[in-house]
């Protein structure tokens, strides 16, 4: 019985691979959403508290979203911190896998490609010229500045909550089930995560970003296969499709800055 039980097991380097994409999925994840609290929660909400700062002159006047300018409330400041935070560490966790591959290794450059890649992708949704509260809160260079500089943020904090997180958190495949537990528990937000991404734009955008993803992730197996030429092409393939998603994104980013300005 035991040699059948042996022979049913799945092989060790299925268990390992598995073990080794839950590992860093929980990582991303977790490594955003600390992200996400402190850029995307507080961040946000310093950023507008700023920009009332620096336009006394309107104090009083109605955001497009009907809150008062200058006026601070716990829960309004609460419900913004809750919403923007978990829904930019969410986003983001998606965002940093489907890019991961594309990513360098050094933390301090990764923050920056992944922030700039943030920007690219969704600047145009921050920074709307159709956003009236461009208008009316004072300086609009500072403004646009200001909000652009969170995506740049997030990517720099993320990028170091991984990295320090990758250095401390154990890789032994030999985990109890309440810890293989935490860390699925960890990594199922990269689900919403990766469907925000998927259809958070323009229809086919995201689905081109995932679709790339996806590739490049098709490319490793043919790798391993010992497909090479499959692999190169595959690889090409996508990093394509990113480029052109990421120049459209960005024209609209730059084309909504250039109008408020």
């Amino acid at each position: 019985m035991s040699a059948a039980v042996t022979a049913a097991a799945p092989p060790r380097w299925l268990t390992h691979t598995v073990a080794a994409v839950l590992r860093q999925t929980a990582i991303v994840v977790v490594g955003c959403g600390i992200a996400g609290a402190l850029v995307g929660g507080i961040g946000s909400r310093l950023v507008m508290r700023l920009s009332a700062l620096a336009a006394p002159e309107v104090r009083g006047a109605l955001t497009e979203n009907g809150n008062v300018v200058g006026d601070i409330t716990f829960f309004g400041t609460i419900g913004l911190m809750l919403l923007a935070g978990v829904a930019s560490a969410i986003f983001g966790a998606g965002a940093y896998t489907v890019v991961g591959p594309w990513l360098p290794r050094s933390t301090v450059a990764r923050g920056l490609v992944f922030g700039g890649f943030l920007l690219a992708l969704m600047g145009s949704s921050v920074v709307d010229p159709g956003n009236a509260d461009f208008v009316i809160l004072g300086d609009r260079v500072l403004n646009v500045a200001m909000f652009s500089a969170l995506f740049i943020a997030f990517g720099l904090v993320a990028s170091g909550a991984v990295a320090f997180l990758e250095a401390r958190v154990p890789r032994a495949i030999e985990r109890s089930p309440r810890l293989w537990a935490f860390v699925v528990l960890c990594a199922l937000p990269i689900v919403p995560g990766l469907a925000a991404v998927t259809l958070g734009f323009a229809a086919w955008r995201g689905v081109a970003l995932v679709s790339a993803w996806a590739a490049i992730v098709a490319s490793g197996a043919l790798a391993r296969r010992r497909l090479q030429r499959a692999a190169r092409l595959l690889r090409l393939a996508a990093t394509v499709v990113l480029v052109i998603v990421l120049a459209l994104a960005g024209a609209d980013y730059v084309s909504g800055v250039a109008t408020i300005l």
